[in-house]
């Protein structure tokens, strides 16, 4: 039981923190589930379903979450598109929980990068002739528009969508997460995306977030979520090889492990 008394903070959203909060308390911790973000639908699906009626003239599809994958699939079923009829396309994506995602519809991924981020998709995939090619980019509401704009350099026309809306939590919830912090009852706050980061960044600053960087410690998937912390004034001390729960707590693991050793 490697993390025997350690409580660590989840920030993702409910949905999503499952395997995350099994992964803890399978190695003894508590987790503290405190979302920073709320994933809602957009306000308008007008561009989205157009999109999904004009996909027999698309070629592939971007994916860089499992939000994309589920609020665009879902909104296609909803119009009485099957995805099975998308497993002809070029599907590439971001990460191990992105491509598990889209192995729950039946689908697989054409490429998937090594590392996980959007820049490493787009060195994945450069090599390839994707000149005169149509791809759909279903995302978030403040996912950079940084892939989208790499493989259009390669010669491909993309359309984004914005598939779900990523909001803050109630001031209630984030009162009483900072009294836990507060008496000492969160001993680690992990991110798994820029914008859980910058939501708890919004929801937290001046002598609050000083507080919080002395009380507690950081651990983040993969170096964009990395990059983000630092900037915002978070700097993580551990941050997972790879895009996967699993990793991120063995990266706490490798941390809380030898210390107690000593």
């Amino acid at each position: 039981m490697r993390l025997s008394g350690i409580s660590v903070a989840i920030t993702r959203p409910p949905h999503q923190a499952g395997e995350l909060q099994r992964l803890v308390e399978e190695e003894g911790g508590r987790a503290v589930l405190f979302p920073t973000i709320e994933i809602l639908p957009p306000e308008d699906w007008t561009g989205c379903d157009r999109a999904i009626d004009g996909l027999h003239m698309v070629d592939g599809l971007l994916f860089t979450s499992p939000n994309g994958v589920t609020g665009f699939l879902e909104r296609a079923a909803l119009r009485g598109t099957d995805p099975a009829s998308l497993r002809g396309k070029r599907i590439y994506a971001v990460g191990e929980t992105t491509e598990r995602t889209l192995g729950g519809y039946g689908l697989g991924v054409t490429a998937m990068p090594e590392r996980f981020t959007a820049a490493d998709l787009a060195k994945a995939i450069i090599t390839e002739d994707l000149r005169g090619l149509a791809f759909l980019f279903p995302t978030g509401n403040l996912t950079s528009s940084a892939l989208a704009g790499n493989v259009r350099l390669l010669g491909a026309t993309v359309d984004t969508l914005t598939v779900y809306r990523t909001c803050a939590p109630a001031a209630r919830s984030v009162d009483e997460f900072f009294g836990l912090v507060r008496a000492g009852r969160v001993d680690w706050i992990t991110f798994t995306s820029p914008s859980t980061v910058n939501n708890f960044a919004q929801l937290f600053a001046g002598e609050r977030a000083g507080m919080i960087r002395s009380l507690t410690r950081i651990a983040v998937i993969g170096p964009t979520t990395a990059r983000a912390a630092e900037e915002a004034g978070f700097p993580p001390e551990a941050v997972a090889s790879r895009s996967s729960a699993k990793d991120l707590v063995g990266a706490i693991c490798a941390i809380v492990a030898p210390r107690r050793a000593h």
